[in-house]
């Protein structure tokens, strides 16, 4: 709710919401971290907050105020066990389960919530209809860009999901504005309530000359994200240069076969390729901080915690044009944008970009864009505006 109170002759608003937060339950470790994040930006604006996920153990937070009401299931790598006919399956089996766990913990407190926060995209839909039943205010964070699969039934599913999505949903926060166009979120643009971005710690040292030629890739192991086309540029840049070391770091579906490609190109080319998989939010500044180059050939994406982490540390960012990207990387003054996600072209411009007179400049460009805008404060800032918006 609102409170209003007087501080001298002003009138002023003060936030005190009761909140229930739903994270699907994913295999990956990052939807954990965001919602850490988001977790220490509401506490200072609301009253209780039910946060309801699996995994639990994975969710970081300090206020009593916090509650978690656990989700039974979480889903797999779908395409790590066999036989992945039954895999999938499964899969689907259980993000129907997961569903109704969701629904079943939301009905337990929906009377003690103003607001419910939704993260569990595609599969909001259950919890969503429970939300309208009992009145409450539903708002959905929008951390993605447009996608198109191969599969067409998967591509209809998702265009129907969207659809009812977003019109029974009372609040829109994207991450970032470029979402807005790439979703094509203006017909809704009522009920748009503000970016729900994070925040970073700005990294008071920045050492770009002292680093090595290290070209690092940080993500989710998975296709969309483009780990494929960076493995196979990997050959192509050093039949240029053989001064440039590589780093990857994540974990996915495609563990196995980035790992096995890393020590066949290991053995061909003599190169140091470092394979870390999994690295905590605890070492990814030191990580990002010795490394060149962050290589990001992304086909779909909202607003990587990532790039923003990269431009805190000082690294240099190349990556692709989609999702809430362009909102904080412009070509060529805070850092470097794919035109494609082809191998070749990827080579090219690692080797333009590592080469590049103006990069302390963009480092520094890149750098001032998130002690302004990406700082704890804002983001609370930002928080409030929302929770304003949406209970007026």
């Amino acid at each position: 709710m609102v409170k209003v109170f007087l501080r001298g002759n002003k009138v002023e608003q003060k936030i005190h919401a009761n909140v229930a937060l739903l994270l699907f339950p994913w295999a990956s470790e990052a939807p954990y971290i965001f919602v850490s994040d988001i977790l220490k930006i509401i506490t200072p604006i609301s009253g209780n907050i039910y946060v309801i996920t699996g995994h639990e153990e994975r969710i970081k937070y300090e206020n009593e105020n916090v509650n978690v009401l656990p989700v039974k299931l979480s889903v797999h790598y779908a395409k790590l066990k066999n036989p992945l006919w039954f895999s999938y399956i499964w899969w689907i089996l259980k993000c129907l389960l997961i569903q109704l766990n969701m629904g079943f913990n939301l009905l337990k407190v929906s009377r003690s919530v103003d607001i419910i926060i939704y993260m569990a995209y595609p599969f909001n839909l259950l919890p969503l209809i429970i939300g309208k039943i009992c009145r409450k205010k539903n708002v959905e964070l929008v951390i993605r860009s447009k996608e198109k699969h191969h599969n067409r039934l998967l591509n209809i599913f998702l265009q129907i999901n969207n659809i009812l999505d977003f019109r029974l949903m009372d609040g829109i926060s994207p991450e970032s504005k470029s979402i807005i166009k790439d979703l094509g979120l203006d017909k809704y643009s009522e009920k748009i309530v503000g970016e729900c971005s994070r925040f970073v710690k700005v990294d008071k040292n920045v050492n770009l000359k002292e680093r090595k030629n290290v070209v690092g890739f940080i993500g989710r192991l998975r296709k969309e994200k483009g780990i494929i086309e960076f493995i196979k540029s990997i050959p192509i840049i050093l039949e240029k240069r053989k001064d440039i070391e590589f780093l990857i770091v994540g974990d996915g579906d495609l563990s196995d076969w980035v790992e096995s490609e890393v020590n066949a190109i290991k053995k061909i080319h003599n190169v140091n390729i470092r394979f870390l998989g999994w690295v905590s939010r605890e070492d990814i500044y030191d990580v990002l901080s010795s490394i060149k180059l962050l290589v990001l050939p992304t086909h779909a994406e909202g607003l990587p915690t990532i790039i923003l982490e990269a431009m805190a540390t000082g690294t240099p960012i190349l990556t692709t044009n989609v999702g809430g990207i362009p909102d904080v990387i412009v070509d060529g003054k805070t850092g470097y944008i794919l035109k494609n996600n082809s191998p070749n072209h990827i080579s090219k411009c690692v080797l333009d970009a590592l080469e590049d007179p103006n990069l302390e400049k963009i480092v520094e460009n890149s750098r001032r864009i998130v002690k302004k805008k990406f700082t704890y404060e804002s983001a609370v800032k930002r928080w409030e505006k929302i929770f304003k918006t949406v209970l007026e």
